[in-house]
């Protein structure tokens, strides 16, 4: 494969991107201009139960919710029953995003954009849902139907999890749903709306650039093969140069003790002696589809989170004392899991870094790094271990 042969094929496909952004795609959406497409909690949470929780005829028969229940596959003969929408619905052991239940069908709903699994998730849902004495599902969705995590739904019977997506059953039920809406109404326009803001997010716009046309030869099949391993080989490089520039920048800010991986960064903030063992309360910026910032615990020489229940029980009045001087700091959407507690890292922009899609905001990297990791840098040591510095053993 000589590199004319890939220079042609790069040549041609920067053409079609041009081409591509000069026309009108669902990128031009309101929660695409507000950079709110993947707030799965305050965004898509809402408009999805806006939309569930309201009755549009008499005799309900095009309720919006009446299609969700069919394009989910809720057994027909419950579907006209009277149902109960449930937004985060609290139980002993969770929250669930959506509770639709009927008087002897019950359906879980857990979404997930960005963030992972909780520790044995499903399966509590799954709890929840046995104690109803009723038919149950579990629906796990996602932005294009991916599996929850082993350990999450570990122990449920799998005829009743099931694995739905924003990109075939949200974007069905909401076509199916303009369907029975006049065009020149409201109703319709939020639709619309709405269904251009998730057809952006999952990448399924109507008129998306399709180049495989451009691998008719096995020389171009080739050179594609050869940009897709490069891709690859360079944005491990990136995920390794922005651990290492952030790491710098915290060294030179922090005296805490700060060690950089290929794979993370970890800041020592203060320590405890405990039955002849060491154990360090830190802070660690890492990848697990996104870049998050988590506090937690560990034991010396190991690498792992210990659980925050058994933090508690092993050292109470210092596990307390952390706690409480992390949300003293006020960071913004800090949010307990676990083993950690833990806060999505923005950029400049104050977009989230999806490594996992390599989003436009992780691309940019090659070309930012210096802003972004100093950016990135700079605010982790102002909003979190700055106020914490007094505390690190010295």
């Amino acid at each position: 494969m000589d590199n004319e042969g890939i220079e042609n094929l790069l040549k041609t496909v920067c053409q079609r991107r041009k081409e591509y952004m000069a026309r009108e795609t669902s990128a031009y959406n309101i929660l695409a201009a507000i950079g709110r497409e993947r707030d799965e909690a305050h965004v898509h949470s809402k408009i999805i139960y806006f939309l569930l929780d309201r009755t549009y005829d008499e005799d309900g028969e095009n309720d919006f919710l009446r299609l969700f229940l069919r394009k989910i596959q809720i057994p027909e003969e419950h579907i006209n029953s009277p149902w109960r929408v449930c937004r985060e619905q609290a139980f002993e052991e969770g929250r669930i995003d959506f509770v639709l239940e009927s008087e002897k069908f019950c359906a879980a709903i857990e979404m997930k954009i960005d963030a992972g699994d909780g520790e044995r998730q499903l399966e509590r849902y799954d709890r929840f849902c046995r104690k109803k004495g009723k038919e149950y599902r579990i629906y796990y969705l996602t932005l294009n139907g991916s599996a929850p995590d082993r350990q999450s739904a570990g122990g449920i019977d799998r005829e009743r999890l099931f694995q739905i997506s924003f990109r075939k059953e949200i974007l069905g039920w909401l076509q199916m749903c303009m369907d029975t809406v006049k065009e020149d109404s409201y109703r319709y326009s939020f639709l619309k709306q709405y269904d251009a803001a998730v057809r952006h997010m999952t990448g399924w716009d109507d008129e998306g650039m399709d180049v495989k046309d451009l691998l008719a030869s096995t020389d171009m099949a080739k050179a594609a093969l050869l940009i897709r391993d490069s891709f690859e080989e360079k944005m491990e490089e990136v995920r390794e140069d922005l651990f290492r520039n952030v790491g710098d920048v915290l060294k030179k800010k922090s005296y805490m003790e700060t060690v950089v991986y290929s794979n993370c960064v970890d800041v020592f903030i203060d320590r405890i002696e405990y039955r002849k063992k060491t154990y360090h309360f830190i802070f660690e910026l890492a990848i697990e589809d996104c870049l998050y910032g988590y506090f937690g615990f560990v034991k010396q020489s190991e690498d792992d989170f210990i659980p925050l229940a058994d933090t508690e029980k092993l050292f109470p009045k210092f596990y307390h004392t952390c706690l409480e001087r992390i949300r003293a700091l006020k960071l913004p959407k800090l949010k307990q899991a676990p083993h950690t507690l833990w806060y999505y890292i923005e950029n400049t922009r104050g977009e989230k870094l999806n490594f996992k899609e390599n989003s436009d905001s992780v691309l940019e990297l090659i070309d930012e790094m210096d802003i972004q990791s100093q950016y990135i840098g700079l605010g982790i040591f102002k909003n979190a271990l700055e106020p914490l510095q007094k505390y690190a053993p010295r």
